[in-house]
């Protein structure tokens, strides 16, 4: 994860490699790999990572969501809202693909979801504040969404 901070690509992804090589059946491991695909662009990559992971912890919410943004990034948009959808509740999936569109700079398609997830839950404070920051200061929203385990 330090090599990551660092941009040092190649030796962050040896280092996860030896890890994986080392306890191949860490779930956290591949995360981190996949993740540290995604922040590269590397979507592709971010996905089979990510599928590797849910193999071993089906159920892992956090890897769901990252799977949901890597699928996203590729144009997989049905693909994205069942992960998302597989994480949480509707109104969470709605909320993350309003976020994803956002990402890809699809405005409409953003404020029509995060829309979708305040109707479903009118208290949802995360769409809520999507949608309204929508409005304001772009820097408000951080660069990659996927996240890696501490």
């Amino acid at each position: 994860m330090t090599y990551d901070l660092m941009h040092e690509t190649e030796k962050s992804e040896n280092a996860y490699l030896k890890a994986i090589e080392i306890n191949p059946n860490t779930p956290k491991y591949l995360n981190n790999l996949g993740f540290s695909y995604f922040s590269r662009g590397e979507y592709k990559k971010a996905a089979e990572m990510y599928r590797k992971a849910l193999a071993l912890d089906e159920t892992n919410v956090q890897i769901h969501n990252n799977l949901g943004f890597a699928y996203g990034m590729l144009g997989r948009y049905d693909d994205a809202f069942a992960e998302f959808q597989q994480s949480g509740t509707d109104d969470v999936a709605y909320n993350n693909m309003g976020f994803l569109y956002y990402m890809l700079g699809y405005n409409l398609q953003a404020r029509s979801m995060y829309a979708k997830a305040i109707e479903i839950n009118p208290h949802f404070s995360k769409a809520l504040e999507n949608l309204r920051k929508m409005s304001g200061d772009r820097k408000l929203f951080p660069p990659h969404p996927p996240t890696q385990y501490n």
